[in-house]
């Protein structure tokens, strides 16, 4: 199997499958290292310079660390673009010595580094001691997400043939013809949009923005609500949108993820994904934001499905697909969460935009582990088709639970806030005529107004009469909700207004129901001669 155990562990590394050589820009790098190799995939670009100090025990990296972040940025002209900036080109700088290393190597190796959070190149240095089997690294977390575990498991195993050192990676992808599943989430969401037109609440927004009234009636989130136990909104939040561009925007990403990820893991855990993304973001929504704040919209799953898309991208080997992948979903994920892409009047969700990454991508890691890649789908089958039954049950049972609950959200944003409820009848006198016109069906509003006529009138209490009248029908509209107490004062004085005027059939017909009750309003019409 062509197995040299007598070959340096540098030379051993060197064979990872990047080419050897590299562009013009880098060749300084040539006589300053034992191997030289080179990987681009038209998005990232990675240059790894090998050091054999095995063979080699004097010999250290030439280059100084200034030289080496001039190359990297000259390199910059070989990556790609995320959302209008280029990626900064790579170069780790690897010794691998048979002895431990010594703390003047890694004090000169620390030096290695991109210069600066907003440095064109990313510079890092790596220390390997094939004694201890060990490895040191300046990068970040020395070093674990950058192939830190894949070096120590090469350090510590038998060494094997060079057609089976680097086995390539296979990727089967079911292909759809069409991403059903997507388009079926997105026609749910435009009808949904419609029926924000249809049972339009309260004050309506300008364009084609529905009024946040209306959003609270149809199920939006709001920290209060779900704390008074109305948990379903964290369901029925995913389905509503803010705006046409809302809309827009969130059924655009979404067709882009779908169509990735419906054919590469299959529409049941497409499905699960964009569940699990929804219920983070509102959760997150929710612990993160003001408790007063309402939030819609899918973008939480959404991000879920994106952050998805770039764990599943390492399941293809280094080439374009995977950068097409990463670059796909980053173009998207980076301006979504960072708060600079947007203006501060955007009223955009961050933290629901995070939670529903973080949860989609953990869901993503999970589902790779249980991935072979000798199957064509992920694993976990049945446990994506329980999630998915218990996510249509809830989801079924919060479009009951915002039926039931709308007219009572109607009726509510109908009502005279309890902020704006006169305290006093110096507030009652100022604000009255005001209540009556922005909240017509609340009965309250027209108490007040009878009580500042019967205060103004001189004898003739017409205007006084008429808005008790008119009270009275809203409360007939609001049924069960009409408050009793309310009520009986209304009707209880409107019957001592029409005894008054003379009309006392009229006006026992009015007292009827009050007469038979003990109250201070009964007493007025025992004295006033109207309960017979």
């Amino acid at each position: 199997e062509n197995i040299q155990q007598d070959e340096s562990f540098a030379a051993y590394l060197a064979k990872e499958g990047y080419r050897p050589d590299t562009v013009e820009e880098a060749a300084l790098l040539i006589d300053a290292a034992d191997f030289v190799l080179t990987y681009s995939d038209g998005l990232n670009f990675r240059i790894v310079c090998i050091v054999d100090r095995e063979s080699h025990p004097d010999k250290t990296f030439s280059l100084t660390p200034e030289q080496v972040r001039e190359i990297a940025k000259a390199c910059r002209r070989h990556t790609g673009t995320i959302y209008h900036a280029k990626i900064p080109a790579e170069i780790r700088v690897i010794e691998v010595s048979s002895s431990p290393a010594a703390s003047d190597d890694l004090a000169r190796l620390s030096g290695y580094t991109r210069g600066g959070l907003f440095a064109k190149g990313q510079v890092s240095a790596w220390h390997i001691s094939t004694a201890e089997k060990t490895v040191w690294s300046n990068y970040f977390a020395n070093g674990l997400f950058a192939g830190r575990k894949f070096i120590e498991k090469l350090l510590r195993s038998p060494r094997i043939g060079d057609e089976h050192l680097f086995e390539p990676q296979t990727v089967s992808v079911e292909k759809t013809k069409f991403p059903l599943v997507t388009c079926a989430l997105i026609a749910v969401m435009a009808a949904i949009f419609g029926a924000e037109y249809v049972f339009p609440v309260g004050k309506s927004a300008e364009g084609l923005s529905p009024g946040l009234e209306t959003l609270v009636a149809l199920g939006g989130l709001n920290g209060n609500l779900v704390a008074d136990g109305e948990w379903f909104r964290l369901f029925s939040s995913i389905f509503l949108h803010g705006g046409f561009a809302h809309i827009l925007m969130n059924g655009i990403a979404l067709y882009m993820a779908g169509s990735i990820l419906e054919g590469l893991i299959g529409r049941r855990h497409f499905l699960s994904l964009f569940a699990i993304g929804g219920l983070g973001g509102g959760l997150a929504s929710i612990l993160l934001n003001p408790p007063y704040i309402v939030s819609v919209g899918a973008s939480g799953a959404i991000m879920g499905l994106l952050a998805a898309v770039f764990v599943f991208s390492f399941r293809f080997p280094n080439g374009v697909n995977r950068a097409q992948l990463q670059m796909t979903s980053m173009q998207m994920l980076l301006p979504s969460l960072l708060p600079i892409f947007w203006a501060a009047e955007s009223h955009v969700d961050y933290a629901n935009h995070l939670g529903g990454a973080i949860a989609g991508a953990l869901a993503a890691i999970a589902l790779m582990k249980s991935w072979s890649r000798t199957e064509s789908m992920p694993g976990l089958a049945k446990l994506a088709s329980g999630l998915l039954v218990g996510w249509l049950a809830v989801l079924g049972y919060s479009g009951l639970a915002v039926a039931s609950t709308y007219s009572d959200t109607v009726v509510a944003l109908q009502m005279i806030p309890a902020d704006q409820m006169p305290q006093s009848q110096a507030e009652m006198s100022k604000h009255a005529e005001r209540l009556v016109q922005e909240y017509p069906k609340d009965p309250s509003a027209h108490w007040f107004l009878a009580m500042l006529m019967l205060m103004l009138e001189q004898g003739d209490h017409l205007k006084t009469a008429e808005a008790l009248r008119e009270g009275l029908d809203a409360g007939r509209q609001l049924g069960r909700r009409f408050n009793p107490e309310l009520r009986s004062l209304m009707q209880g004085v409107l019957a001592l207004l029409t005894a008054e005027k003379g009309n006392l059939e009229e006006a026992r017909s009015l007292a009827k129901d009050e007469c038979a009750k003990q109250s201070p309003i009964s007493e007025e019409l025992v004295t006033a001669g109207v309960c017979s």
